[in-house]
């Protein structure tokens, strides 16, 4: 997308923020609907402002709903692949190019601290990011941020399953990435630092 049409969108989803202050997940869907070729710079939009809430019956506004995330992120993911991008060949490119030894550095760049183990869980599918971490890896590898999304999901779609030695027992894979609590307090940090990294997840 070139500087011309970023600027469009941007004054697309400011006009539409104008008009919508708390937009609901509804609402998002129905902008993308109105202009599919963007849906990508939309979902980006609505995953950094936090917009995947619903308000309840009395009016009040509810706790961040995962199933509902998710249901909405598979959505938009659906329109996108009725718009082709290379996003995706360029978010697999350059996740590909941090393995090995620069995820270290690039953890602690996006705040994780000197935990490669933790990114490489999201990097690979397995482990589900904070939306304050993904819009930090996203902006670390000049990528938009639906296009990790997607990335994340397909990598850990097609996992193959590890060959077992064990006689007569079959190996299991999870169905579902673990979140990011359970990855976070599996490493058994300090109680300071798995704080730390808990807070990620309580700001979605």
């Amino acid at each position: 997308m070139n500087k011309r049409d970023m600027d469009k969108v941007d004054r697309l989803i400011e006009e539409f923020l104008i008009g919508n202050p708390q937009p609901k997940t509804a609402d998002w869907k129905r902008l993308i609907e109105q202009y599919p070729q963007h849906a990508g710079a939309i979902a980006d939009a609505a995953l950094i402002n936090h917009s995947f809430i619903e308000s309840q019956e009395d009016g009040s506004t509810g706790a961040f709903d995962e199933t509902l995330f998710n249901a909405t992120i598979s959505y938009v993911l659906n329109l996108v692949h009725q718009t082709p991008s290379a996003s995706l060949k360029e978010a697999k490119e350059r996740v590909a190019a941090i393995q090995g030894p620069s995820v270290k550095k690039v953890a602690e760049d996006i705040g994780i601290g000197p935990y490669a183990s933790l990114l490489n869980g999201v990097l690979v599918g397995r482990t589900l990011a904070p939306t304050r971490i993904l819009k930090a890896l996203a902006d670390r590898l000049e990528v938009p941020i639906l296009a990790l999304v997607e990335l994340f999901q397909r990598t850990f779609a097609e996992r193959r399953v590890p060959a077992h030695k064990a006689i007569g027992v079959k190996p299991q894979l999870s169905s579902q990435p673990c979140t990011w609590e359970d990855a976070v307090r599996t490493m058994r940090l300090s109680p300071k630092e798995t704080a730390r990294l808990l807070k990620f997840s309580e700001e979605d």
